[in-house]
């Protein structure tokens, strides 16, 4: 997990991260990006499930989860009450368990 601070002018540390580390699993806080800025720019190879949640009313905030696809996962899906929140969830399912993950801001 790291403070991006900006991944839109970090995409290539980003992706070094990515493709060069071994993670299955990496959160990202103070993303900054919207919706122009596609997953497949982030993660041009594809070889991870991206979830986001971009903060809609400011250029600053954002939280991103880039999950390694041989790892089953199941984004989700909150209450509207908590829309106003810069957070993100997902399960990782193994065969007798699953961990929940919560990234917020």
């Amino acid at each position: 997990m790291f403070n991006a601070r900006s991944l839109v002018n970090k995409v290539p540390q980003l992706q070094q991260l990515l493709y060069c580390g071994s993670y299955n699993i990496l959160l990202v806080i103070e993303t900054w990006l919207h919706s122009s800025i596609t997953n497949g720019l982030l993660d041009p190879q594809s070889l991870y499930t991206v979830i986001r949640k971009d903060r809609i009313d400011s250029h600053h905030g954002g939280v991103a989860a880039f999950l390694k696809h041989n790892l089953c996962s199941v984004e989700v899906t909150l209450d509207t009450v908590y829309d106003s929140l810069e957070l993100l969830c997902f399960d990782i399912v193994f065969d007798k368990f699953k961990i929940r993950f919560l990234c917020c801001l």
